[in-house]
């Protein structure tokens, strides 16, 4: 295998965007739209970059092809004389304003996810805004945990804001025998639940682990006449939690219940909260108005969450048996893959527009592979190890080379909250052997925070099973596979 075949998630994702902003310019100039001297510029500094990638060249060539070939037009020529704006008394006029929407397009990309949570007021969480959605759009059980105050249920509310509200059940306080008497329960799909902490009896535990395993949940009891007894049942729900991180927490985890849900962390940086404090200074002044989008993406949202195509992912395979040593050896990993797996098709459907309702099959791209597997490897990481916010924050604080404790300790303390012991989490990463500490005094990360694949294998691989597989649909996926 050559270096020049191996190809970072990193490095996919940069070509990935430029690839995009190709296109985009590709487009405006068949609308006949004028490119702008720094698009031209863009274009040849793409080709540039990625020059050496005969795989990459290749899927842009169509589009750098036609670019290059594009003349800008002159301007029409202005009127001499210039006539004032007609003036028209419109007073007398009743304007009625009305409820539909502007004929915009949507485009269902990840910069669409991001500004969505924008307009919720959601600074930062990228990553987690994307897999969110992804995981809603695949029925993934989510929780949210991280510290108290860092955003989680923001973020949580932001996404229940794009679902339809028939949709989802929102549970603020219950018993699990008032869930079961709920007339109206098994109307909605999904259970948001803010501050699991509040409701977390034994009895609503058992509950969760029975609906995320895929069950319904039933209770039964004897009825009022004595003569015989009642049951109540629960269908199978997606349930998307938040939870505030407590040193008791921590130690009372039941790693059972967890490995049924995605476990999310939210960012505890002080940057952060900078962000966030500048943001809502700027917004104190500014009307509040949602953009035509919010609804196009809500609409968009409702449309997948109906689709009825089966989603088959041709680079699974290839991915289960060539993703790094710490990954696929973890105790975790047969349940995580599946998860991983679950997101990656919840991305290819978010991004689908062009295949109809009736199309039995929806095959995974390379792109949404490599995007997901992108953004998704730090919270893989967390979930396979089972680490909290804390133990994941500050692996990604440890660098390759050995460095002083000490020094990895202010810095901590620079960046996040000082009052957070991190002794406990120190030793569970070791005992993890994602990190090494040296002579008690130094600490190096043992693992690589980079997923490295070879793209032309993978693709080779890919095709191989789809022509097996799925002859019918390998030309259409071929010519999609960087889609």
């Amino acid at each position: 295998m050559t270096k020049k075949n191996q190809t970072t998630t990193e490095q996919l994702n940069n070509f990935f965007i430029d690839r995009n902003r190709i296109r985009s310019y590709h487009q405006k100039i068949k609308e006949g739209q004028t490119l702008q001297q720094q698009e031209r510029n863009n274009i040849s500094e793409i080709e540039q970059r990625w020059k050496n990638n005969q795989l990459f060249i290749t899927s842009i060539s169509n589009y750098t092809t036609e670019l290059r070939l594009y003349q800008p037009q002159p301007p029409p020529p202005q009127p001499l004389s210039p006539q004032p704006p007609l003036s028209i008394d419109l007073s007398h006029l009743d304007i009625v304003k009305t409820e539909e929407l502007p004929n915009i397009p949507f485009t269902p990309t990840p910069q669409s996810i991001h500004s969505f949570f924008q307009s919720q007021h959601i600074i930062g969480e990228e990553h987690n805004q994307e897999l969110l959605i992804y995981a809603i759009v695949s029925r993934t059980n989510i929780g949210i945990e991280s510290l108290p105050g860092s955003g989680k249920s923001a973020l949580l509310y932001a996404a229940v804001n794009a679902l339809p509200p028939p949709a989802y059940h929102l549970i603020h306080q219950a018993t699990a025998k008032s869930l079961y008497n709920n007339q109206n329960i098994n109307q909605s799909e999904f259970w948001i639940i803010p501050e699991l902490q509040k409701i977390f009896t034994p009895d609503i535990k058992e509950l969760l682990k029975n609906l995320t395993e895929g069950k319904t949940a039933q209770y039964t009891k004897t009825n009022p006449q004595h003569n015989g007894i009642t049951s109540k049942t629960i269908e199978k729900k997606c349930i998307i939690y938040t939870l505030a991180i407590t040193n008791n927490q921590l130690k009372q985890r039941d790693d059972e219940l967890l490995r049924r849900f995605l476990i999310l962390h939210t960012d505890i940086s002080r940057e952060k909260n900078k962000k966030i404090a500048v943001h809502f200074g700027q917004q104190e002044m500014q009307t509040q108005e949602n953009h035509p989008q919010y609804k196009l993406f809500q609409q968009h949202l409702a449309k997948k969450l109906s689709y009825p195509a089966e989603i088959k992912n041709p680079f699974r395979q290839y991915l289960n048996t060539h993703l790094p040593t710490h990954i696929v050896s973890a105790t975790q990993f047969p349940s995580q893959q599946h998860y991983l797996n679950n997101l990656i098709k919840g991305l290819t459907l978010f991004q689908s527009t062009t295949l109809s309702p009736s199309a039995p099959y929806l095959f995974s791209s390379l792109n949404d592979n490599q995007h997901l597997l992108s953004i998704y490897h730090p919270t893989l990481i967390a979930n396979l190890y089972n680490l909290s916010v804390i133990d994941n924050t500050f692996l990604h604080l440890v660098p390759e080379q050995p460095t002083p404790l000490n020094t990895l300790k202010e810095t901590w303390y620079e960046k996040y909250t000082p009052a957070l012991a991190l002794d406990d989490s120190i030793s569970k990463l070791c005992a993890a052997n994602l990190i090494e500490k040296t002579n008690n005094t130094h600490l190096s990360r043992k693992i690589n925070l980079e997923i490295t694949l070879n793209t032309e294998e993978a693709i080779e691989h890919a095709t191989e099973l789809m022509k097996k597989n799925f002859p019918k649909y390998h030309d259409q996926w071929y010519g999609q596979c960087f889609e």
